[in-house]
């Protein structure tokens, strides 16, 4: 065999030999990509109703982290246990988070009104609860969770409290059941009347309760159902109420040379101080009680001549005291921790008086 055929063939041989590498190499990492594609992410999900009733209930899932993908449904099909119903899901991908909607199949209900995501590094079993946006990556949270609490209460009107359960309550005539404890003053105030929040069922998560007498909205207030959690009622459209709107002009520091007046509107709080600094960062110069005054507001005027003073408000709500910054202040020190008196005549430039732009 000449020198030129052995080359030629040679070089078939060779290229034989490359075509049948790239081929397995294509075959090999084709089956690792479609091996990538079809893994999938094994989650267990528990759901608990508190009226046990899971007819048409299921599971709206999806890959969200790294990839955001297409969701599906999932079935409750697991077993039941004393929590509730289980699904055994597998989301396609290997996900980081994974997107959850429990709701009726046909859309007409969610338990939550926005969209939930497990986070996988937590754990790929989770618990959901009746109208709980939170997803519990534990039982036993979950069933602390679950237990029947007052999930909001309002002070809505003189006598009228909104409250909000996180479990449907049955009502009826018997309204010995709910009451509020003014912690203020050591006394409870019966209710006279408890309706539906929902029209057209006596079992309810919202209540519109009547009390026997007006809370006063500077007191704290708890509301309570039996059986439930109790909650602190917070005043809410009751301050909409005339005696709670003050339409004066003296809100803030009142400079004069003589004297300043200082005037907040607080009609929750039990108690209020001002406190003075005759410094930007020393400390308290000065601490005065302060009175309640016309329509929620809380006053007080104090003698001398305190230009370029500075000053907070102590303020005592629902039991708690906390320092606050007057909101109408007119000045404030640097980073605005504390409100500051200033003759605002003396920051007038010159010819301020006459100018007409």
């Amino acid at each position: 065999m000449s020198a030129k055929k052995k080359t030629i063939k040679f070089f078939a041989a060779t290229c034989l030999a490359v075509v049948l590498v790239f081929m397995n190499s294509s075959a090999f990492f084709f089956n690792q990509k479609a091996s990538a594609d079809s893994s999938t992410t094994s989650i267990i999900v528990h759901f608990h109703r508190y009226d046990s009733n899971y007819t048409n209930w299921d599971l709206w899932m999806w890959p969200y982290q790294p990839v955001n993908g297409d969701g599906a449904a999932y079935e409750f099909t697991g077993p039941t246990d004393d929590f509730g119903v289980t699904a055994n899901v597998q989301v396609p991908g290997n996900n980081s988070q994974v997107g959850l909607i429990v709701r009726k199949n046909d859309w007409s209900e969610k338990n939550s009104p926005d969209n939930t995501y497990i986070d996988l590094s937590k754990g790929h079993e989770v618990w959901v609860v009746q109208g709980d946006p939170t997803i519990y990556y534990s039982k036993s949270d979950a069933e602390a969770a679950s237990k029947p609490a007052i999930s909001s209460a309002y002070l809505d009107g003189k006598n009228k409290v909104t409250a909000k359960l996180n479990a449907p309550l049955v009502l009826t005539n018997d309204t010995s059941q709910f009451s509020v404890l003014d912690q203020t003053a050591h006394k409870w105030i019966s209710a006279t009347s408890v309706k539906s929040g929902n029209t057209g069922s006596n079992a309810t998560d919202l209540l519109n309760i009547t009390l026997s007498k007006n809370p006063d909205v500077r007191h704290s207030l708890l509301l309570e159902v039996k059986g439930y959690k109790a909650k602190s009622i917070l005043p809410r459209s009751v301050l909409d109420l005339a005696q709670y709107q003050y339409k004066g002009n003296d809100l803030g520091n009142t400079f004069t040379k003589k004297s300043t007046a200082f005037r907040v509107w607080a009609p929750t709080a039990e108690d209020v101080h001002l406190l003075l600094f005759n410094s930007e960062n020393g400390k308290v110069t000065k601490k005065l009680n302060m009175e309640q005054g016309k329509g929620g507001t809380w006053k007080l005027k104090v003698k001398g001549n305190l230009n370029n003073w500075y000053y907070l408000y102590e303020v005592k709500v629902n039991g708690q005291t906390q320092d606050a910054v007057d909101p109408y202040v007119r000045a404030i020190s640097v980073n605005g921790s504390r409100g500051m008196i200033v003759d605002l005549q003396q920051t007038n430039p010159a010819g301020w008086q006459k100018d007409r732009h």
